[in-house]
């Protein structure tokens, strides 16, 4: 009897020009859904789902996907959720569609992220084609990026496409500021492999192989080459890799062309998904522009270290995230779930 395997990778295997034009809108709402689940997420949970309600797409907070030790205020399940609600209005807007987005419309739902409506669709298109573009050829690059720097180019634009959706960057420039955040993220490191329940948690998260399971880390993508891939999990559960870690995040500090901390004024959950609205176009920003990118975001993950956080140079209120950007070599993508598996119809949408 054959066997049948699904390849996780496939998600990202989508082309517009195979967007459906003749169909009726339900279908065309279900293809824009297939470039929202290319949104990043911590430790690749996806904790997002899609209810389709007519022209309208409700974005909703998946509960069963948190991660209590390393995100207990669900913050970055919400900057998540915003990463892919900015994917969405981007592959919209792309095709002609007219949008219209509702953060928390409703007070009593907290889960409820933002209802967009899919308006009417036109010939001519809107919003920025290159972000959209970027959107299947974006990638979270975790390799050491070589000594060439970034352009004041793609600095300006980059930073341009944060702060118009409300969230400040800051850039850390200064050797004195890489230095302290090196050592707060060295820190932060320790502090988090030395709790056996973070250790738990985040084995949990991470796979073997790169295509075998929809969600998650392939443990290759952090580090772990054959055979030690295969052990990743056991490995992680079991011993404090957080002097190990330390040192090749603080490494990565000091080879980065660009680090940048995303802040807001704020911390509530529309703060949160805000950040990921900005995170979105940063990243997609960064892709059109050649530049790569990812996170080392353990340093706002620790309540001690993210406040040490906030008082380097010139960074304002509360960091949410922070970006290390750079020149590295092409790396695979993570697996996606399948649309199916994120979406649900309403019957009245059919």
């Amino acid at each position: 009897m054959e066997v049948l395997t699904v390849n996780y990778l496939d998600c990202w295997d989508v082309s517009a020009n195979d967007f459906p034009t003749g169909c009726d809108k339900l279908e065309q709402i279900k293809f824009l859904l297939r470039y929202a689940i290319l949104a990043p997420s911590n430790h690749n949970t996806q904790p997002w789902l899609f209810e389709v309600r007519g022209g309208e797409v409700a974005i909703i907070a998946d509960r069963t996907r948190t991660l209590p030790v390393s995100d207990p205020d669900d913050r970055e399940l919400f900057i998540s959720c915003g990463a892919a609600l900015f994917f969405l209005e981007t592959a919209a807007r792309a095709f002609g569609f007219d949008v219209s987005i509702r953060r928390f419309p409703q007070q009593h739902d907290p889960d409820l992220v933002a209802v967009v409506e899919i308006g009417k669709r036109s010939t001519k298109r809107s919003g920025r084609p290159e972000l959209f573009e970027a959107i299947t050829s974006r990638r979270t690059n975790r390799s050491k990026f070589s000594d060439n720097q970034l352009s004041p180019a793609s600095e300006s634009a980059i930073e341009a496409a944060t702060s118009a959706n409300g969230v400040r960057a800051t850039w850390i420039n200064s050797r004195n500021d890489r230095v302290t955040l090196a050592h707060l993220i060295g820190l932060a490191d320790r502090a988090q492999f030395e709790d056996r329940a973070f250790r738990k948690e985040l084995s949990s998260w991470v796979n073997p192989d790169r295509a075998s399971e929809p969600d998650g880390l392939p443990a290759k993508s952090i580090g772990f080459d054959s055979p030690w891939n295969y052990v990743a999990p056991l490995l992680i559960r079991t011993f404090d890799l957080g002097p190990g870690k330390s040192r090749i995040d603080e490494a990565l500090i000091q080879s980065s062309a660009a680090i940048m901390v995303l802040s807001t004024g704020f911390d509530k959950p529309i703060d949160w998904v805000r950040t990921g609205d900005a995170l979105a176009a940063a990243l997609l920003t960064a892709e059109s522009q050649g530049v790569n990118a990812s996170y080392l975001n353990q340093v706002c993950e620790v309540e001690d270290t993210r406040f040490r956080l906030a008082k380097i140079g010139t960074v304002q209120g509360y960091p949410q995230l922070v970006l290390r950007l750079g020149y590295g070599i092409p790396v695979a993508p993570t697996p996606r779930r399948p649309l199916d598996s994120v979406i649900r119809i309403r019957a009245d949408a059919a």
